[in-house]
């Protein structure tokens, strides 16, 4: 391993990916065996929170969206310095060639042996032959522009990050007056969740890290705020004084123990699995920090490496498998795009953001995380292909989704409120794909279940289109299915049940349907025309 800095890093090292959630957790604590290691040095998440509304509200204010228990499925809050010093150390301890303070110039790559030309700090240039390369340069992303791998990815967002040397809760920014709000947080652990201050293009996360710092970043979309505009650390202070003033005051006097900025952080890559070489983490692709899934990605392109390696090295003529993996993690990455990318625009708008968390999190515990917290990247080619089909069918109801949200913000016009969405609602069919993951089952079984998560998407889909509608009212629908592009055919129950009273409605609706309207409210009928009559009249 050449690795360009030496130890000791300091604690709370300035190094994003200090959130993480179930994918990349399960690698961090079972598949690398750290869990117990994670619990002990850093922290327990409580999940991701969001607070949604208008930009400058008092927090206690907006929407609340994010558990109302610890969830049961691990993940953590990793302080990046004591983490890059641990493993750097474990490493050595298992034999590792580990050349700190070592840059990589170049890579030739051969038909036996690839020669990597690496430069110590001090010292002449020396080169290494090795059947293996794998390329975790990060934004350097040297194999990928060598060989012209390069991807943009549209509706650019730029971020900065820093960190003060304190905790700095969530709770201290709401009045202490505000005593039901306080009460919420029954188990005294809001602070442990990646706490997210959302308004309209933009979030500022709050995690915390096991040594006492607290480390905030500003995520914004171009089409909406300007880097300029919170590029310097002046220029974030004042951002901040605008939009999140609470925390703005709560930051007021503390120096900042470092400060990065980031204009345009997304690529992708036209290939991520060569001959003989790999592209992992952001020597690769990176798409956004929404929902933490860098450390997923990392999960993700270390494993089937992983499996690479070991396959060739066995003996497989492994170029069939190498194009499967590289398909299916491109599409990994092209469903994770289409979700975040212009994701943010939601942020101001509640009755949208519940709904998308909601179709966000139900696919990612259906498909995503069932085949990875079950190693099903370890099935042979044959049976992993069906896990390929499966993404891609999950892909496409995405596309439907996004689609609808979109077209709502842009059509529909805004309601915000300020109630409380537990996400998941306990015993729903949310909360039962969450808890599943702490299952065991075979690959067979899991694909039975992905076939039934399918059949549940393509409800809850329909469902969002006609919550959009109904949001939309008869003066926008047209234009709002116009821009949606789609349309499905609403049953006759599914419309009767808009008007029906409330124990009749309870039968007429589908299970997975009447669980959305649990978790993140009733989609009710205000006045104006019935949902049917809506809906007739689009036709």
């Amino acid at each position: 391993v050449f690795e360009p800095t030496r130890r000791p890093l300091p604690e709370a090292c300035h190094k994003v990916g200090e959130s993480s959630v179930e994918v990349g957790a399960h690698y961090f604590g079972a598949v690398l065996g750290l869990h117990d290691y994670m619990m002990a040095r850093h922290l327990p998440k409580n999940g991701l929170r969001f607070f949604s509304g208008v930009p400058g509200a008092a927090i206690e204010a907006r929407a609340e969206m994010g558990p109302r228990e610890a969830p049961r499925v691990p993940a953590y809050q990793i302080d990046r310095g004591r983490f890059e010093n641990d493993l750097r150390a474990w490493c050595l301890e298992e034999g590792v060639d580990l050349r700190e303070g070592w840059g990589v110039r170049d890579v030739t790559f051969g038909d036996g042996a690839h020669r990597v030309t690496a430069v110590p700090l001090e010292g002449a240039p020396t080169q290494v032959e090795a059947r293996w390369v794998v390329d975790a340069t990060g934004r350097r992303r040297l194999i990928a522009k060598k060989l012209g791998l390069q991807a943009p990815l549209p509706a650019q967002s730029s971020s900065a990050w820093f960190r003060v040397a304190e905790r700095v809760k969530v709770a201290e920014l709401a009045d202490e007056a505000e005593g039901p709000w306080h009460e919420r947080d029954v188990d005294g652990n809001r602070w442990l969740s990646t706490n997210h201050l959302c308004g309209e293009g933009y979030w500022v996360w709050l995690i915390p890290l096991g040594s006492g710092y607290t480390s905030v970043g500003i995520v914004a979309e171009e089409s909406c705020h300007a880097y300029r505009g919170f590029s310097t650390e002046a220029a974030a202070r004042d951002w901040l004084r605008a939009h999140e003033p609470a925390l703005a005051a709560r930051l007021e006097g503390l120096e900042l123990s470092d400060f990065i900025a980031m204009k345009g952080y997304r690529h992708g890559a036209t290939q991520v699995f060569g001959d003989r070489w790999a592209l992992v983490g952001e020597a690769g692709i990176f798409v956004d920090p929404l929902y933490s899934p860098g450390s997923d990605m990392i999960a993700l392109g270390n494993s089937l490496t992983t499996e690479l390696i070991a396959a060739e090295l066995d003996g497989e003529d492994v170029e069939a498998r190498r194009a499967h993996y590289d398909a299916f993690f491109r599409d990994w990455a092209a469903l994770l795009a289409r979700t975040l990318c212009e994701g943010s625009r939601a942020m101001g708008r509640p009755e949208v953001l519940g709904a998308k968390l909601y179709w966000d999190y139900f696919y990612y515990w259906a498909c995503m995380c069932p085949y990875f917290l079950r190693g099903l990247f370890r099935e042979p080619l044959a049976s992993h292909a069906r896990f390929h089909e499966a993404l891609q069918a999950f892909a496409a109801l995405n596309e439907q989704a996004q689609r609808v949200f979109q077209a709502w913000i842009d059509v529909a016009p805004a309601e915000p409120h300020t109630s409380f969405v537990g996400l998941p609602a306990i015993a729903t069919t949310l909360s039962d794909l969450h808890l599943a993951l702490l299952e065991a089952r075979d690959a067979d079984e899991t694909h039975a279940e992905m076939q039934r998560s399918l059949a549940q998407g393509r409800e809850l889909v329909d469902e969002l289109w006609l919550r959009a509608v109904r949001r939309a009212g008869p003066a926008r629908a047209g234009a709002l299915v116009e821009r949606i592009g789609w349309r499905p055919a609403p049953s006759a129950e599914r419309l009767a049940a808009d008007e029906a009273e409330p124990r009749q409605r309870r039968k007429l609706l589908s299970k997975p349907v009447r669980d959305m309207e649990r978790s993140i409210g009733k989609n009710a009928r205000e006045s104006g025309p019935s949902l049917a009559e809506l809906v007739a009249a689009l036709s």
